[in-house]
């Protein structure tokens, strides 16, 4: 298992890389594209907050299943094609967060803290999760 502590990666593009597992702690990804990657129940919850106000991480066509975004700001984030099976996005921020063409199968968000506000105004609960192309895709509502 990788470890990557107290990495900054700002604006960076990793593309076709396996994270599977790494761990993170005091690590920030700020404004990060991360295309084409396997990572595999990696914790992306160990992650440190930028020092200013983060800009927001895309997520491109990747394997991200049983994932830990727990207690993340993922505000503005956007999540296209990736296979979110089993993530954990329990006391998340998904404030103008999209998910769209994802598999959420068994994700879970807690309803305690998580806060999330999507287009439509109300809040996002693991039950405004629908489909949004066939049976794999979805969107926050």
């Amino acid at each position: 298992m990788a470890v990557l502590a107290g990495v900054r990666l700002e604006g960076c593009t990793l593309e076709r890389l396996d994270l599977s597992r790494v761990r993170l702690p005091g690590s920030v990804l700020d404004g990060c594209t991360v295309t084409g990657c396997k990572a595999l129940a990696t914790s992306w919850a160990m992650l440190r907050e930028p020092m200013l106000s983060p800009d927001p991480c895309t997520w491109v066509d990747s394997q991200l299943a049983m994932g830990a975004f727990s207690g993340l700001d993922l505000t503005e984030a956007r999540f296209d094609r990736c296979v979110l099976t089993d993530a954990d996005f329990d006391e998340a921020t998904l404030r103008r967060a999209v998910v769209d063409d994802c598999s959420l199968a068994a994700g879970r968000a807690s309803s305690g803290r998580t806060s999330a506000t999507p287009t439509s105004g109300g809040p996002v609960t693991t039950s405004s999760i629908r489909a949004r192309r066939g049976s794999r895709g979805c969107a926050w509502t």
